[in-house]
């Protein structure tokens, strides 16, 4: 269940720092369990997060947002390693209206060693790609600039069995 490991998520980032923004939460309530690992995506989250706290950072304004959707006809598919068709309908999206990532670092976003943190040392969204990718799921990046949001957006497979995680 994604929003009982959002939740975990949440609470770590809460626990790790002082000053928070808002944290806007739309969850889907029909959305079924996915096949991932559970400790590794409490990792990707916080990662996320972290991230958008401190895009956020002085901002008074600031708004994280969280949204999960079953996307029915509009899932990501990707291709899993005997090159059969698997379906990511499970999004979850993670926003911030912080100032964004600077144009010229968009494409080499995921890469190691890219940051603009300036005590960043620019592994924390390689690792998140490394992490997804691992688990069959995809993530990818957008800036809405009419809204001024930046948004990125996890791409799960739902989990076949009772017994996935």
């Amino acid at each position: 269940n994604v929003h009982l490991l959002i939740e975990r998520a949440i609470r770590s980032l809460r626990a790790a720092n002082r000053a928070m923004p808002e944290i806007s939460i739309n969850y889907d309530p029909s959305l079924p369990e996915v096949m991932i690992d559970a400790d590794g995506m409490v990792q990707i989250l916080i990662n996320l997060l972290q991230n958008a706290v401190d895009a956020l950072n002085g901002r008074l304004d600031g708004v994280i947002g969280i949204s999960t959707r079953f996307v029915m006809s509009g899932a990501l598919r990707d291709t899993d390693v005997d090159r059969r068709a698997i379906k990511l309908p499970v999004e979850i999206a993670i926003s911030d209206n912080g100032p964004g990532v600077p144009e010229h670092i968009e494409d080499e976003l995921f890469s190691p060693f890219v940051t603009t943190k300036r005590d960043g040392q620019g592994l924390g969204l390689a690792i998140v790609r490394k992490l997804v990718q691992q688990m069959n799921s995809r993530i990818l990046f957008e800036r809405d600039a009419a809204k001024q949001v930046t948004i990125f957006r996890l791409f799960l497979p739902v989990a076949t069995n009772k017994g996935g995680e």
